[in-house]
């Protein structure tokens, strides 16, 4: 599980292939049905599951890309408050909504990955990555 994905976090090397930096929430070898429970993370980022303390799985990197594209189509995160506190409040409880220029395509890859169940999030259910 990775914990952290967003923008600062992203590289490009010489190539212009994507390279991640900064592991230092990482949790490594966990087997695909282990659960940890940590709350950590950037709070524009953190996914439902964290904020709620419940156990959690790799659901919340699914989750941190549907952020983080929609940060990347429109400049700025789609649950972002005054505070902290404010922030984790829509995270949990706010509709999403997109501004009208963002495309069909993204629209429906995002939907699919922020969806406050675990376990119907996209990238979440038996078939993984290959969803």
């Amino acid at each position: 599980i990775y914990r952290d994905l967003k923008l600062d976090n992203i590289l490009l090397d010489l190539h212009g292939h994507i390279k991640l930096a900064d592991y230092g929430l990482s949790k490594d070898r966990m087997p695909r049905d282990a659960r940890t429970d940590t709350f950590c993370g950037t709070p524009e980022f953190i996914a439902p599951e964290i904020l709620l303390k419940r156990p959690y799985s790799q659901s919340v990197d699914w989750w941190a890309f549907g952020i983080l594209v929609y940060e990347l189509l429109t400049g700025s995160a789609p649950f972002c408050g005054s505070c902290e506190d404010d922030t984790y409040h829509l995270i949990t409880t706010a509709r999403l909504s997109f501004p009208a220029r963002f495309p069909a395509d993204a629209r429906d890859l995002v939907t699919r990955l922020l969806v406050r169940t675990p376990e119907l999030r996209l990238g979440c259910g038996r078939r993984g990555a290959m969803e």
